[in-house]
């Protein structure tokens, strides 16, 4: 074999090997919540923890940091965090606030001329910065109530000031922005966009590189995202979406559980797949990031976009419905327009449950039974197989299949959902805490955490 094939040989196989969407390579960003959350932020920057994440630094790309982590950590600690990326081939970037207005401190704002300073710190400890990620000036420069609601041009002539600074102490910046497109207004975010990619490239004599989507995880993101994408086929910015959980939780496995859905639900959407793959967290979980192979360490979440998890079908809502103070609980969409046919009240949902097995690790059935009162069923659900074989052995109960797939460990990260019983409406069941605390014990006996929901 000559060496040309060889070479493209081995090209091929290096592309092949490589974290793919759709024919084209992905751009892998980390950038977890600095050392005030991450406690052990910096081992991750230790050749003798490298084994701790073998997998997911392989894929890895570009490290971001956070201005407060760049601020705050000594000259000792920047310069052994840089020399392990570069040791790593592993690119810097920074997330910067590139405004500035005398006086207002919010975010996306900074302090006058610290783009001296902050890019002289990074120098001198031998970083060598190649990506900018704007921190949302145009939602917080332009958009939000508590900015100056510059219009677009005066915000992107005000971001080039900061911008060029940096440029004069790192050559070849590759400089992109972030946005929380979903919180801007329906009817103006793509016009806005549209002038700020163009009022940008006037300011800054070059085209925006990247788009970084803040996704809010609601339901608005599956038409936003497509929309911008197509906005930005006319420039020469990349899209990106930050991957991560904004849920409010007090667990780093109800962090990590909330994220990887998120992913499941991303790629079930079968919207654009991003270039740029951007784990990012700023909440106050999870606190660890070693080692990969913990569920609970963020690093784990890389390996799990790559992993055969992430492209399940994600979980559905575990519908709840009412009649008579009876309730019925159901992920079945044609059982929810059966059962309003017959009367039943729509009461939102109960938290969520997988369709199958193959959603998520150690996943349980949610059995599913009832038993006739009268003209009526009142349905009891249950994750524990004895108290199903009882509930139909000892007590009535007649089975009626499963509901649905749910969590049984208190450590799986999922939302607990609190059973209670009535001699007179059946069992009831709630993921709201305060609901199931406010039920009265004159009519209702409160069985305690029935599973958890994904």
């Amino acid at each position: 074999m000559n060496n040309t094939i060889k070479v493209v040989l081995l090209a091929l196989v290096l592309w092949t090997s490589s974290a793919m969407w759709g024919g084209c390579v992905d751009l892998v960003w980390l950038s977890p919540a600095g050392p005030a959350v991450s406690t052990d932020y910096y081992s991750l920057f230790n050749t003798a923890n490298d084994s701790q994440w073998t997998n997911a630094r392989s894929k890895v790309n570009v490290y971001k940091l956070y201005l407060g982590t760049v601020q705050n950590s000594t000259d000792a600690q920047l310069t052994a965090l840089f020399s392990y990326l570069n040791a790593k081939g592993i690119a810097l970037a920074l997330e910067w606030p590139p405004l500035y207005k005398d006086g207002l401190a919010l975010e996306g704002f900074g302090v006058k001329d610290l783009a001296l300073s902050v890019g002289a710190k990074i120098k001198r400890n031998g970083g060598a910065l190649k990506y900018v990620a704007m921190d949302e000036p145009l939602y917080y420069g332009c958009v939000s109530n508590s900015g100056p609601k510059w219009d677009v041009v005066t915000m992107a002539n005000n971001a080039a000031i900061s911008l060029k600074q940096l440029q004069s102490s790192f050559s070849g910046l590759i400089i992109g922005d972030i946005e929380p497109i979903d919180a801007m207004p329906a009817a103006t975010w793509q016009s806005l966009t549209s002038q700020w990619l163009a009022a940008y490239q006037v300011a800054m004599g070059q085209p925006l590189e990247f788009f970084h989507v803040d996704c809010l995880w609601g339901t608005v993101w599956t038409t936003n995202i497509p929309a911008l994408n197509n906005l930005l086929a006319g420039s020469n910015a990349k899209l990106g979406v930050i991957f991560n959980s904004l849920a409010v939780v007090t667990t780093n496995s109800a962090w990590m559980q909330s994220a990887e859905v998120n992913i499941q639900r991303y790629n079930a959407s079968g919207i654009v797949k991003p270039t740029h793959i951007v784990f990012q967290n700023w909440m106050t979980y999870p606190t660890v990031l070693l080692p990969e192979s913990s569920p609970t360490a963020y690093t784990y979440l890389i390996n799990y976009y790559y992993g055969a998890y992430a492209t399940q079908t994600p979980p559905q809502g575990f519908n709840r419905m009412v009649k008579g103070g009876l309730h019925f609980y159901t992920a079945n969409t044609t059982e929810v327009s059966q059962f309003v046919a017959a009367g039943w009240a729509t009461e939102g949902t109960s938290g969520r449950v997988y369709a199958g097995t193959a959603g998520a690790p150690s996943l349980s059935a949610l059995y599913r039974l009832y038993k006739v009162n009268g003209t009526t069923k009142r349905y009891f659900y249950t994750a524990n197989a004895t108290e199903r074989t009882n509930s139909i052995n000892l007590y009535g109960y007649v089975d009626d299949g499963i509901a649905g797939y749910v969590f049984t460990s208190s450590n799986s990260g999922g939302v607990a959902l609190y059973r209670a019983y009535s001699a007179t409406y059946g069992h009831f069941y709630t993921t709201s805490q305060t609901e199931y605390n406010g039920l009265s014990a004159s009519t209702w006996t409160k069985d305690g955490i029935s599973c958890y929901m994904p």
